[in-house]
């Protein structure tokens, strides 16, 4: 099977058990439903049950609806210089950023800000130091 990204027109090889690394996917399992819309038509939707590695869970997409996750928040963090870009799906996430270590903590979608945790050694005989931001 082949699968396409509609935002890139990407295309990628696709079978079934066997993961597709640049996407960080494996497809499980194919199937088509026949069903009826709304106004009585007859509508063929094909379903692909997929792993998805970034998320870490198994998800459903279908060639008719795009697919939202409406119990899920992804934080992109970006770097005052433009580079590099980090993306998260859940609090807790960390990440490396010149010499520390940061544990995204929350998110205010209102005030625009994400507070995160910030761990590093200033001073190796002093120890690492933690404070959030």
């Amino acid at each position: 099977m082949l699968l396409e990204n509609i935002d890139t027109k990407a295309s990628y090889n696709a079978n079934l058990n066997k993961p597709i690394a640049e996407l960080g996917i494996t497809p499980i399992a194919f199937r088509t439903e026949k069903t009826t819309a709304p106004d009585g038509a007859p509508v063929t939707r094909n379903v692909l049950r997929i792993k998805d590695t970034k998320l870490g869970k198994e998800i459903e997409i279908d060639d008719i609806k795009p697919l939202e996750f409406a119990d899920q928040l992804d934080i992109v963090l970006v770097a005052s210089a433009g580079a590099p870009e980090w993306v998260f799906h859940s609090p807790d996430a960390r990440f490396e950023f010149s010499g520390a270590t940061y544990v995204v903590k929350g998110v205010d979608l209102q005030a625009g800000s994400v507070t995160v945790d910030k761990t590093f050694t200033p001073n190796p005989r002093k120890g690492p130091k933690t404070f959030t931001e």
